[in-house]
């Protein structure tokens, strides 16, 4: 279910053609009556959907509905609306894979404020989008996967730093939360969560990755060993030298998988920019900016846009993935970038691959059509 916020920036677009109210005389009571009156699918909300005080709206409410208002006068100027349009609430149905949030007349809205309408993905599906495949799946490991051997090796780099750099002890406590505890003694580790989960191994001197997985679980793996790398290890050279090299020999291979989609555009691809087989708009304001774009249909989108490169970069020891589309009509390009980096602990779970835009190469006139 989305949040209060969410139901006013959308329905507050909708309730701006049929509001008679100044801004600080609007009620939650007054809001919902409109939206119920007047907006389709609007009466599968009530009252503590759309605010925290059944009585009045918070400062941070009234500043939402009044941003949602400015959007919805700035449709009404620049779109052919009816006096008194049909408007239909679709962004309530929170389980649809669609970007549509509302449709006024004929036309159909995704409503952001702050956000980009970007998809954000996992490596599998990065991988899917730009090979227009479906055989990478969830729970993709990216140095499993593309740099098994450096992968080994980073592991065993990590239990030999841990070795030589100690504490022999290790002991972090958060009360109510969890105890985490390790030793080394002579070549062998002990892990202990709670005082309820612990593993022993002899000797971490040619212990393996798989072993090592087999046998621990994420508690042991991220509030345990992934801490104690953070506090001893993490800052050795010999360590930071594993991870890099392992990060550039995945990313290369990763490159050498998609290096063809240069210079083409995948019709694949653009779903990842919420790009449909029909047009649409998409609508985002906040106190200071109100912007709206036409997002194309893919067939008018894949005439002029395509992948003009791809790269990796790795700064210290962190994999970056990097992608610039252009539109070869207007010049225009965004770039974005993709971090393979564990979220949860080193060597614990799969590896993410957060997608994160470049803002200072984020024109979104690459993909769209700027209206305001």
């Amino acid at each position: 279910m989305a949040d209060i916020y969410t139901h006013l920036r959308e329905l507050g677009v909708a309730f701006s053609f049929y509001n008679k109210k100044n801004i600080d005389e609007i009620t939650p009571e007054y809001f919902l009556e409109i939206c119920v009156k007047n907006i389709e699918m609007a009466m599968r909300i009530d009252i503590s959907m759309i605010a925290n005080n059944q009585y009045a709206f918070n400062k941070k409410e009234i500043e939402i509905i009044n941003n949602a208002i400015k959007l919805g006068n700035a449709i009404k100027e620049n779109f052919n609306i009816s006096h008194y349009p049909k408007i239909v609430w679709v962004g309530y149905e929170t389980q649809s894979n669609s970007p549509i949030d509302l449709v006024i007349d004929k036309y159909k809205f995704s409503l952001k404020e702050e956000s980009f309408i970007l998809e954000n993905m996992g490596l599998y599906k990065l991988l899917n989008i730009l090979l227009d495949t479906d055989k990478y799946h969830t729970g993709l490991h990216v140095f499993k996967e593309f740099a098994p051997d450096e992968f080994e090796h980073w592991f065993n780099v990590t239990c030999n730093c841990l070795l030589n750099d100690g504490p022999n002890d290790f002991l972090i406590e958060k009360i109510g939360k969890y105890k985490a505890e390790g030793v080394i003694e002579n070549r062998g580790m002990f892990l202990q969560y709670n005082n309820t989960e612990s593993v022993s191994f002899d000797d971490i001197t040619g212990l393996s990755y798989k072993e090592f997985e087999t046998h621990t679980n994420s508690h042991l793996r991220e509030y345990v060993f992934s801490k104690w790398i953070k506090k001893s290890v993490e800052y050795d050279i010999k360590y930071i030298e594993a991870k890099k090299y392992c990060a550039i020999q995945a990313g290369e291979n990763i490159l050498k998988l998609v290096k063809d989609c240069e210079n083409t555009c995948p019709v694949s691809f653009m779903s990842f920019f919420r790009i449909e087989n029909e047009e649409y708009y998409y609508a985002k304001t906040t106190n200071n900016s109100l912007e709206i774009y036409k997002v194309p249909s893919i067939d008018d989108a894949c005439k002029n846009i395509i992948i003009k490169k791809l790269w990796i970069e790795v700064p210290k020891s962190q994999l970056n993935f990097y992608t610039q589309v252009v539109n070869l009509l207007n010049g225009c390009e965004i770039v974005f970038r993709n971090e393979l980096r564990y979220s949860h602990g080193q060597f614990n779970g799969t590896p993410e691959a957060k997608c994160y835009i470049d803002r200072n190469n984020c024109n979104l006139t690459t993909m769209y059509e700027k209206i305001v």
